[in-house]
């Protein structure tokens, strides 16, 4: 995977959390998924309402190295400002 060089990469997570960004329960996924978002251009987070103001175990990628959050029309509007405001450089309502 170190060989890899990618323009995008889609990124799940059960966890995304305003100060700590991105993190996980599973800590053998971590690996993974940082080598993953290394290879990568662009990094695009998947992730309905009911994961953003969470927060797991491990850390795996800082808020302010999102690209784009890609989210549902669920998600708070506070919380939408608090994320544009730490870092997150677009995020798209679907």
């Amino acid at each position: 995977m170190q060989q890899l060089s990618v323009d995008k990469v889609f990124i799940a997570t059960p966890a995304l959390n305003i100060e700590k960004g991105l993190t996980h329960f599973n800590e053998l996924l971590i690996a993974t998924k940082k080598k993953m978002i290394g290879s990568s251009a662009k990094k695009i987070v998947v992730t309905d309402h009911t994961k953003i103001g969470r927060r797991a175990l491990y850390i795996f990628l800082p808020i302010d190295q999102i690209d784009l959050l890609i989210t549902d029309n669920q998600t708070d509007k506070k919380l939408i400002d608090e994320m544009y405001n730490n870092g997150i450089k677009q995020i798209e309502i679907v």
